[in-house]
């Protein structure tokens, strides 16, 4: 039986028991009789505590959702289309503009001129 090996864990010092892919009244029996919080995926609502994988929340891919998740959100798309105007952007000429970019003050870069060809990449 499985129950007295995870109450023999509370002895040990373990804090806290992760329930995954727990059949919920498995997960709300062994809640039940811990004096540690356990912590569900998968594992129905009686944990003391859920977690999920944030890609099955956000919505990244379409075509997989594991049975115990929910999509709150459909960031695929959303990271498709600024993918595709991060490309548009580049090709056009668009991005990036001076606005991203780094500058320096005019004595610096005059300096900066004056050790450039000591530095090793000048070499012939």
């Amino acid at each position: 039986m499985l129950y007295p090996s995870i109450q023999d864990l509370t002895n040990d010092n373990v804090n806290r028991y992760m329930l995954v892919i727990a059949t919920a009244k498995s997960a709300r029996y062994i809640t039940e009789n811990l004096d540690i919080p356990t912590i569900g995926i998968g594992a129905g609502a009686y944990t003391s505590g859920q977690v999920l994988v944030s890609d099955d929340i956000l919505g990244k891919y379409p075509d997989f959702a594991p049975k115990f998740s929910k999509k709150y959100a459909d960031l695929r798309t959303v990271i498709t289309s600024a993918c595709a105007d991060f490309v548009a952007e580049v090709k056009n000429g668009a991005f990036p503009t001076d606005k991203e970019a780094f500058h320096m003050p005019e004595a610096d870069l005059q300096e900066w001129q004056k050790i450039r060809p000591l530095m090793m990449w000048n070499k012939p």
